[in-house]
C-alpha cells in the first residue's frame, strides 16, 4: 500500500504518514513496506546528489576546500556505503539504542556525502548538504559513551546521531552546534536538531533538494537553476 502510492507519485503524503510510525508497533508486512519506500526513497536520493556533483564538478566546483579556498578534512562529494556497514549499525544500536529507519536506509545505499567545496564568487554560509558516516557516528558515540561512563552527572544525557556539522563547521569556521537526531529514536523518521529548519530526516534532504544541494543561499546559482531532481 505505502510503496504503490509512493510510485505513483504521492511522496510527500506517504512520508508525512509513515515518518511518525513506532517502528516496534509495525506488524512484520507493513515494516518491510515502509523499508521499501525507505529505498525506493535513497534510490532517487543517490541520483539527485549524482545529478548535483556532476553538474558542480562541469562547473569547476572544487570538493577537497572550503569556500574561503582552504583545504578541509570532510569527504569530498560521495562515499559509498562502508563494507562492515550492518556490524557497525548494530555496535552502534547496542550502545545507544534504536536508530531511525531512514538513517540507516542513507548509509545503505548510500553512504555519506558532503558538498562542502569551492568555488568562485561562491556565497558564505550555503550550509551544503551533509550527511555523516556510519564512522562518523562510531566516533562520536562511543566518545560520548565514555565520556557518559566517567561523569556521574551525564550519566542520563541522551545519544546524539551526528546528521552534519552546522552552516559556521561547514564554511571553515568555528561552530556551536550539530545537525543532531536524538536517539534512541524508536520511530520511522527521526527530528532533526539545531539546524536552521527543524524538522525530519527526509524533510532535511527534500530542503536540500529544492535548494539544489545549497539550502543556505538566498538564491540558487544560475547553473544549478535548470537542474532536474527526483521528487522524493
Amino acid at each position: 500500500m505505502y510503496l504503490q502510492k509512493y510510485l505513483s507519485g504521492n511522496e510527500q503524503a506517504v512520508w508525512n504518514e509513515i515518518e511518525s510510525f513506532q517502528i516496534e508497533a509495525l506488524s512484520p508486512h507493513d515494516l518491510e513496506e515502509i523499508e521499501e519506500v525507505c529505498r525506493e526513497t535513497m534510490v532517487r536520493v543517490k541520483e539527485n546528489i549524482n545529478r548535483i556533483i556532476a553538474r558542480l564538478e562541469e562547473n569547476g566546483y572544487d570538493f577537497s576546500k572550503f569556500p574561503d579556498g582552504e583545504d578541509h578534512f570532510f569527504v569530498r562529494g560521495l562515499e559509498d556505503p562502508d563494507t562492515d556497514l550492518e556490524d557497525k549499525i548494530v555496535n552502534l544500536e547496542s550502545i545507544a539504542g534504536t536508530l531511525p529507519l531512514t538513517v540507516k536506509a542513507f548509509w545503505r545505499y548510500i553512504g555519506s556525502v558532503s558538498l562542502v567545496g569551492f568555488k568562485d564568487v561562491w556565497d558564505e554560509y550555503s550550509d551544503p548538504l551533509f550527511v555523516a558516516s556510519v564512522d562518523d557516528n562510531t566516533e562520536v558515540i562511543e566518545e560520548w559513551q565514555k565520556f557518559r561512563n566517567e561523569c556521574e552527572e551525564h550519566s542520563d544525557d541522551p545519544y546524539m546521531l551526528f546528521i552534519s556539522p552546522d552552516e559556521d563547521q561547514k564554511d571553515g569556521y568555528d561552530g556551536d552546534q550539530y545537525y543532531n537526531i536524538e536517539i534512541p529514536c524508536t520511530s520511522v523518521d527521526g527530528f532533526i536538531r539545531d539546524a536552521p529548519s527543524e524538522t525530519t530526516f527526509i524533510d532535511y534532504l527534500r530542503e536540500a533538494f529544492e535548494a539544489k544541494g545549497f539550502p543556505g543561499l538566498e538564491e540558487v546559482p544560475e547553473f544549478l537553476k535548470d537542474l532536474e531532481l527526483l521528487r522524493i
